[in-house]
């Protein structure tokens, strides 16, 4: 991958699946591959978790596959626009316009998820009930089964569905969007935050849309 870009192909077999569930071997042999891995703050965060994205793009919307190995694992929220990221946790910032609002989508890894549109970590609006079903999640264990934290290998995968009529894009070849993409769990007994594109701050911050990468349709 480029530094700071991230190309997606076209798949329009994707948009011919009737659920989500069998798109997942399109993506990961069809589909870009990133490796979820940057560790921005590793002196006080110094887990890292295996993590891939698997994404693509079709004339309906943007197809994300995130496949994780965790060695401890929680998820104790069940409820969507709940605090998801303190559990094992995937998102995808995208932002349809340089300098202008951008979305985060993040779901557990029992399908919960949150999801706001935003100008920055403060200025935000939660998206509505209808705007939220319009996000499509898919998780490889049970969902909305919340468990405490729990050691030992364990491996899932999310899948999500963001319409291109949620994101106010018209997509086409060539067209640029900015965005990153994350793996975390702050709230796990040792947490850890992983980005695709690097962020410079502080402290753990996915909110800084002057850290986004390029993400280009092909």
């Amino acid at each position: 991958m480029e530094d700071n870009i991230l190309r997606l192909p076209r798949l329009d077999a994707l948009d011919d699946m009737t659920d989500l569930t069998p798109a997942s071997g399109i993506l990961r042999t069809s589909g870009a591959c990133a490796d979820i891995g940057l560790l921005n703050w590793p002196r006080s965060y110094p887990r890292k978790e295996d993590t891939q994205l698997h994404a693509a793009w079709t004339p309906t919307g943007l197809y994300l596959l995130f496949d994780v190995c965790t060695h401890s694992t929680v998820a104790v929220h069940d409820k969507d626009q709940s605090m998801v990221s303190d559990d094992c946790c995937v998102e995808a910032f995208i932002q349809p316009v340089e300098g202008k609002e951008y979305f985060n989508i993040e779901a557990n890894c029992i399908g919960a998820v949150s999801s706001s549109h935003r100008m920055d970590r403060r200025n935000s609006t939660r998206l509505t009930a209808d705007q939220l079903g319009m996000i499509e999640v898919y998780t490889s264990l049970p969902e909305r089964e919340t468990f405490a934290e729990r050691p030992g290998e364990c491996r899932w995968s999310v899948m999500m569905y963001v319409p291109w009529d949620l994101l106010e894009v018209t997509p086409e070849a060539g067209t640029v969007l900015r965005g990153n993409f994350y793996s975390c769990a702050g709230g796990a007994g040792t947490p850890y935050y992983q980005t695709l594109f690097p962020i410079d701050s502080a402290r753990p911050d996915f909110h800084r849309p002057e850290c986004f990468g390029k993400i280009i349709l092909e």
